[in-house]
């Protein structure tokens, strides 16, 4: 590990962040802190060209420490973990453990990431569930498979999430439409409706 200082605003430009991290900004509390106590707790920092093809320092977890430090123009530092990166899902995974501490990363939080990275399954998902009611976690058990072997969360979690049934969940979601008329289904008959309208024997007039 190597321990890295920024002398505030002056080195802003130096640090990256990274861009599907959760919002982050200067935040009230760490003014009043920092004005009493100075920087005191380290960023962590990783070294990548896995975001734009150019080796950068990224902030992987202290982005409001560090957007404070730069706004009251003071010293700050960081620790540059000598960890080597080979795909875009382990730094997502990386930053995600980093983040449990405060609040666990849910599935947007992942979607979101890997769409930003320009996986086209994740952009596809949101996609269909902007035009949904349902959670995002419905949405994609539909588009992946209702009965696929693990779960839905860990499919999403590891970046290997596939549409694999979009024409029928765009399908299951009319349907759905149609049927708010008089109820609208819950999540759970809306994933029931999507399996048994996969079968041969399901016809929709009946």
């Amino acid at each position: 590990m190597k321990l890295i200082t920024f002398n505030g605003e002056k080195d802003s430009k130096k640090l990256k962040t990274l861009p599907f991290n959760r919002d982050f900004g200067v935040v009230k509390s760490l003014i009043e802190s920092m004005k009493l106590n100075g920087f005191t707790v380290p960023l962590n920092l990783i070294k990548t060209d896995l975001i734009t093809g150019k080796t950068e320092i990224y902030i992987a977890d202290g982005q409001h420490r560090a957007m404070t430090a730069q706004f009251l123009d003071i010293p700050y530092y960081g620790i540059l973990v000598e960890k080597t990166f080979s795909t875009v899902e382990e730094i997502v995974k990386y930053v995600a453990t980093l983040n449990s501490t405060q609040r666990e990363w849910q599935p947007k939080d992942y979607i979101d990431a890997y769409a930003y990275l320009g996986k086209d399954e994740y952009k596809r998902l949101l996609w269909i569930k902007e035009k949904s009611s349902y959670s995002l976690t419905c949405v994609a058990s539909m588009l992946y498979g209702v009965r696929s072997r693990g779960t839905i969360k860990e499919r999403i979690q590891s970046g290997d999430f596939k549409c694999n049934y979009t024409k029928h969940t765009e399908y299951v979601l009319k349907l759905a439409g149609l049927l708010s008329k008089t109820k609208r289904p819950n999540q759970r008959e809306i994933l029931s409706i999507c399996y048994i309208s996969a079968t041969k024997v399901f016809n929709e007039k009946n």
